[in-house]
């Protein structure tokens, strides 16, 4: 039998400064310690962020590169 999945939320930006860091997922900011579905945002680096589920397993995710032309 095979799991039912929510589905994946994307990270598709993040701020990273001296005062704040917050990700952006799935269209939503959340900081350092707030909820991504049934993870916990761990840690905020400058182009990834590490979640942690609840056995304890973290994953990091890579923000995507993209530009903007003109």
């Amino acid at each position: 039998m095979q799991e039912a999945h929510a589905p994946e939320r994307k990270l598709t930006g993040i701020i990273f400064g001296k005062s704040a860091r917050i990700a952006i997922i799935g269209g939503e900011m959340v900081m350092e310690g707030g909820m991504v579905g049934d993870r916990k945002l761990m840690t905020i680096r400058e182009r990834s962020i590490v979640l942690m589920n609840s056995n304890g397993s973290t994953e990091e995710i890579f923000l995507e590169n993209f530009s903007v032309r003109r």
